[in-house]
């Protein structure tokens, strides 16, 4: 798992303390540090919104930043930025923040559901959770969460058409004791995609339909003329 080339090169070059200092290093450490910055936010966001699991992820550094890191290195740098992100999340103040509606939505990455709300005008993290899966209930208990986080500032959300949403509404109202009246505004988005994919789906077997006619055909003048053709017979709905 970890990069032998690499720990193998750093140990030829001695460790930090063993370096001399030489006129003209302390730029070369400020630039280090940059290099070391970009490394970590280019890691991070091939993780989100990039959705590139760890090994792909140790290709990618390496192809665009010539800085490859071990699968071991990446998993700690990405738990401990995940450690960072809770802790800024825990100390962010919600109380007097004006009314908003909120957008929800889910990203699935190695085997975990990730929960996320947000303010969409600022960008604001409302509330992330890692759950082994997605359904009503857990959506639930975020809502509620979020909603005791903001001082009920929630006065909307804008979520796709997922099932467990509705449900977690009403489980939400449960929880806090105040029922779910709020407008609730639906991306069309996933429900036009498989309509057009059905409608692809529908195409490529007609015309994988008449690409057969047409080999069975004879052209006569601008017609065309199937000789097996049998014919429909309207009374049963079927060919017969």
């Amino acid at each position: 798992m970890y990069d032998v080339a690499l720990r193998q090169r750093l140990t030829q070059q001695g460790s930090p303390a063993t370096v001399v200092a030489e006129p003209g290093m302390a730029g070369a450490a400020q630039q280090a540090r940059g290099s070391d910055t970009a490394l970590a936010r280019a890691a991070l966001t091939l993780l989100l919104p990039g959705g590139v699991t760890l090994r792909p992820m140790r290709v990618c550094l390496g192809e665009l930043l010539g800085e490859p890191r071990s699968p071991a290195w990446l998993c700690s740098h990405v738990s401990e930025a995940g450690r960072r992100a809770g802790r800024v999340l825990e100390r962010a103040d919600w109380t007097g923040m004006a009314p908003f509606i909120a957008s929800r939505d889910e990203k699935f990455f190695d085997g975990r559901a990730y929960l996320l709300t947000i303010d969409p005008r600022s960008l604001a993290i409302v509330s992330g959770h890692v759950e082994d899966g997605v359904d009503s209930d857990r959506w639930a208990v975020s809502l509620a969460l979020d909603q005791i986080k903001t001082g009920g500032a929630i006065l909307g959300l804008a979520e796709d058409a997922a099932k467990w949403y509705p449900a977690s509404l009403a489980g939400s109202a449960n929880l806090v004791g105040t029922p779910w009246l709020m407008p609730v505004q639906k991306d069309v988005f996933h429900v036009l995609h498989r309509s057009f994919q059905a409608l692809i789906d529908v195409e490529r077997i007609a015309l994988s339909k008449l690409a057969t006619a047409e080999k069975k055909a004879t052209r006569r003048g601008r017609m065309l003329h199937i000789r097996d053709f049998i014919p429909y017979h309207p009374s049963r709905g079927r060919l017969s």
